[in-house]
């Protein structure tokens, strides 16, 4: 065994010249240096045959160690930030993309909502004038209907075959069931004349009837819970009736 304490130092100074040591080596020969003269004058020679080596002729292969050494010594260095940038650029813009179209989808679907409302409302305002102009004609009744958690008004002008329809406590259905409207005559089985579901309206609203019948033929009218494409004739409870 070598009893040289510059022995392991001498060892490296060739790939410290080529600056291709690791942080922990480049440390210990560091450290060295400033106290050996010997290894000092190494490492100008070294230095020296490396900056010969950039005139020689012809090009020789370094040794395998250094070779490794500068390597890995580059791959430490290259910086990465402009492939970083591109990437991370082409993430925030497709972010950017994705949060854009979350924002218009929700603003259209908040957009749809809006208008359904409104056109609901526009209904119910048609619905209270179609009413109101009904009173202001002789011949105009109203009658009371009921139900078991139902209530309201029925507003009927046999002479203008037209009715009204006000009333609350019919709340919303799920999408497999609807409310159904009946003519109920004297004698015989219900007619239907339309399908309706108070939508957004919290149970509460007005409802114009003008039948392809007439209201002067039938006794009464209902209103029946029933299958979301209707039925023929009545299968469902019977939830609001009044007279005609």
């Amino acid at each position: 065994m070598s009893t040289d304490p510059c022995a392991s130092i001498r060892e490296l100074l060739p790939a410290y010249a080529l600056g291709a040591l690791d942080a922990d080596e480049r440390r210990l020969v560091d450290s060295h240096l400033p106290a050996c003269p010997d290894c000092q004058a190494a490492l100008a020679e070294f230095r020296a045959v490396e900056q010969g080596l950039l005139h020689a002729t012809p090009t020789r292969e370094p040794p395998a160690r250094i070779r490794a050494g500068l390597i890995a010594r580059l791959a430490e260095t290259r910086p990465p930030v402009p492939v970083r940038r591109r990437r991370w650029g082409s993430f925030a813009a497709g972010l950017a993309l994705t949060v854009l179209l979350a924002l218009n989808l929700l603003l259209a679907g908040q957009l749809r909502q809006a208008q359904a409302q409104q056109a609901a409302l526009a209904e119910q305002l048609a619905a209270g004038q179609l009413a109101l102009e009904l009173l202001s004609h002789a011949g105009t009744r109203t009658h009371a209907a009921a139900g078991e958690s139902a209530s309201g008004s029925l507003i009927v002008n046999t002479a203008a075959n037209t009715a009204v329809l006000s009333a609350k406590g019919l709340t919303e259905l799920d999408a497999q069931h609807v409310y159904q409207l009946w003519l109920i005559p004297a004698e015989g089985q219900p007619v239907s004349i339309g399908l309706f579901q108070p939508r957004g309206q919290a149970g509460a609203f007005i409802l114009p009837i003008q039948p392809e019948h007439v209201l002067a033929d039938f006794a009464g009218f209902g209103i029946t819970i029933e299958p979301a494409a209707g039925s023929p004739t009545p299968t469902g409870p019977l939830v609001l009736t009044a007279d005609l």
